[in-house]
Order: structure tokens, then sequence, then C-alpha cells
């Protein structure tokens, strides 16, 4: 990776885990700055049910808890558009378009950005079995204590009162 080289992460966050903070931090580690997307942005459901204006805060409290703010350029929000992948990335062009490189190990997002053209940076899934969102809302919803464990503690109460 060359200097000076800006990534584009996307992702859902329902909730952000130690998965995602992992991914964060090791794409750091060879980019220079990153721009976080939070996908579904206009979808509130089963699978989705934490809003993305407290999944930005959610974010926004992991960037100031582990020092980010200058590795991270932005944080930007992005609808889904079901069925309709070409929209989809106009959307995502529409609104981030300052980007070298797409940080990703999700098949769809890859795809849809190498067919476009642009470069992949596949970062690999941390313990992908234990730190997996529908994983930690499930044991959430079922009150299981292990859920806390997942998640960054300064972001355990938030959580709790998003989920």
């Amino acid at each position: 990776m060359e200097k000076n080289t800006t990534g584009l992460l996307i992702g859902r966050y329902q909730p952000f885990h130690k998965g995602h903070l992992f991914i964060l931090k090791e794409s750091l580690k060879v980019l220079d700055k990153l721009i976080i997307a939070i996908g579904s942005a206009n979808i509130q459901n089963d699978k989705n049910p934490i809003s993305a204006k407290n999944r930005q805060k959610l974010i926004e409290k992991v960037i100031k808890n582990e020092a980010l703010q200058d590795s991270i350029q932005s944080i930007v929000l992005l609808d889904d558009f079901p069925n309709n992948d070409d929209k989809w990335l106009e959307h995502c062009l529409g609104k981030i378009n300052n980007f070298d490189v797409i940080v990703s190990n999700d098949d769809w997002v890859i795809n849809i950005f190498r067919n476009a053209g642009f470069n992949i940076l596949k970062i690999p899934f941390y313990k992908r079995n234990v730190f997996k969102g529908t994983l930690i809302r499930k044991e959430f919803n079922e009150k299981k204590p292990e859920w806390k464990d997942k998640i960054p503690n300064y972001l355990i109460n938030d959580i709790k009162n998003f989920l």
C-alpha cells in the first residue's frame, strides 16, 4: 500500500463489536486514513435494530476511546437499495469520493467495487464465529451475559440502551 492512502470501510455495525475494532485497527496499520461508512442507514428492523444515528454515536465513542481522531477522515451514512447494486454504488460514490481502496471481506461489497475498478484491501475477520452481530444480538435478546465480552467495555451501556 502506498503512502497517503485512504480506505473506505463499510459495515452495518449492528452492534459495533471487537471484531469491527480489530478490522479498523488492522486497516490503519497499512492505511493513513479511513472513512467509516455505516450501511443500511435507512432500515430499522430485527436485522438492523440500532438506528443509523445511534450506530454513528457508538463509532464516534470508539474513535474517541481508541484515540483514532487523526486516522478517521469521516463517518458516512449509506442507504440500502435492495436488488439494485448499481443504484447502491451510485449512492456510495455520490456521498464518498475521496478514497483509494475498499476495506472489506464481504463478497457482495467486493464484487460491486471490484467490477467498478476499485482496489480491495482484505483484512481477515477476527474470530468470526465469536464476533458476529447476529450472535451478539441473539445473546443480548436471550439475556445471556457473554454478549458483553464481545463489545468494547466503554460501549456496553450505550448498546443496552440502543438494542
